[in-house]
């Protein structure tokens, strides 16, 4: 999960709950053109990824999906969730395809498909996970396990999170907060790690060649081609595992997320 940035109004959201305030987001969909707009808008602004895994949104349209962080079954009169810009996300489908599901064990959901699976979680579910939108450090929370393609807490960079003025339902453990995230959202699945190791994979090759080819700066080369357009698959483990190179590069495009 990395820091997500949501553009300023208008959008066709935004305008439509100006026109509809009491309106559902049933009633959002089948306005498809704006529904299919916001989509487009959403998939440009996350570069492509999912908010949650990192997992890069095939060409298909229907491998990605609008997820609301606090449950839009939250109906109530102050705050209409369903309509709100900063509430929505764009995610994958969680490996709940028929295809992922004659792959993979039961267990293998993750993202909002995993989330839903969790009944005790409440709809005003802030504070129980890391909401990407809301996060404002710009340090890398998780760390990548090369041994088994997890991810793992960052905790001297979750610190950082009390900072961002985030609920916390764990008090002041970030350390919680980050590791409650993984498990609700099923970060550390076979699947999801499984498409960590391959990237891990690509690296070392790249690496190898780097110094097949004496070539010292074959890191920093590396970082550049993989963070010059800002969301690579998997942005967290590629930054993990190019370390203080990655650190650099993305400091020097001033990344904010």
């Amino acid at each position: 999960m990395k820091k997500i940035n949501k553009s300023l109004p208008p959008n066709p959201l935004t305008e439509f709950a100006e026109h509809n305030p009491n309106g559902t987001w049933d009633d959002f969909r089948n306005a498809r053109l704006p529904y299919d707009d916001l989509k487009n808008q959403m998939l440009r602004e996350q570069g492509g990824i999912c908010a949650y895994c990192e997992k890069k949104f095939s060409d298909a349209p229907q491998s990605q999906r609008i997820e609301h962080f606090h449950d839009k079954s939250d109906v109530n009169l102050q705050h209409n969730w369903a309509l709100d810009w900063n509430n929505v996300l764009l995610v994958c489908l969680g490996g709940s395809t028929p295809e992922d599901k004659k792959q993979y064990s039961p267990n293998h959901l993750s993202c909002d498909a995993h989330k839903g699976t969790i009944k005790k979680l409440p709809a005003a579910c802030e504070g129980y996970f890391l909401n990407p939108i809301h996060i404002q450090t710009t340090a890398c929370l998780f760390i990548f396990d090369k041994a088994t393609g997890k991810l793992l807490v960052n905790c001297d960079a979750c610190q950082q999170l009390a900072m961002d003025n985030l609920s916390n339902q764990y008090g002041d453990d970030w350390c919680m907060l980050a590791e409650q995230t993984i498990n609700i959202l099923n970060l550390n699945c076979e699947r999801l790690c499984e498409d960590r190791l391959e990237v891990l994979k690509f690296y070392n090759r790249k690496i190898k060649e780097y110094r097949e080819m004496g070539n010292r700066a074959g890191f920093s080369k590396l970082s550049e081609s993989i963070f010059r357009n800002q969301f690579p698959e998997f942005f967290t483990t590629w930054r993990s595992l190019l370390g203080k190179h990655a650190e650099e590069y993305l400091q020097s495009i001033n990344y904010n997320g």
